[in-house]
């Protein structure tokens, strides 16, 4: 869980995370982040695969990767409020609450419509975005969190027909 002091999505139920630095790949960031943030030494992060890059629709790219931490004491850094777990078992079993947003696209004043056919009759496409929720005892896991939750457990879902 975030921390309450962060500007941006203060209590907020997330995965480590940040910012890729100029010199990292996105499999090291995900590996630096997560040990600044959980207090871990990088050597106790064992990535065991990647699931799907998501492109947020505010233009953010969220890559995931999957691992195992290695003899975690449950530290955190003052980025993070509190660190939970959710048994795999309860994920697997539970079926999200799903609802959805419509997302729909606004130009700017000054978007240049004699540019484009139909100019200002043009016709801007519309769409929905899913929004996952789980609950986990008080917990309610939602958001891109969730998403990245979903996209795994439909992952495994699919190995295990398999």
């Amino acid at each position: 869980v975030r921390s309450n002091s962060l500007k941006k999505q203060p209590n907020e139920i997330c995965f480590p995370g940040g910012r890729i630095e100029n010199d990292e790949s996105e499999l090291s960031a995900a590996i630096r982040e997560t040990s600044e943030e959980l207090c871990l030494d990088p050597k106790n992060i064992a990535i065991i695969g990647s699931s799907d890059t998501l492109i947020t629709p505010f233009n953010y790219m969220i890559y995931t990767f999957i691992g195992i931490l290695d003899n975690y004491d449950y530290t955190f850094n003052n980025e993070v409020r509190e660190v939970f777990t959710v048994p795999l078992s309860v994920l697997l079993s539970q079926k999200p609450l799903c609802h959805r947003i419509n997302v729909s696209l606004k130009p700017s004043n000054d978007f240049p419509y004699h540019l484009i056919q139909n100019g200002k009759s043009y016709k801007w496409g519309k769409g929905v975005y899913p929004v996952y929720f789980y609950k986990y005892d008080d917990k309610t896991i939602w958001g891109i969190t969730a998403k990245i939750v979903h996209d795994f457990i439909s992952l495994l879902k699919q190995k295990e027909t398999k």
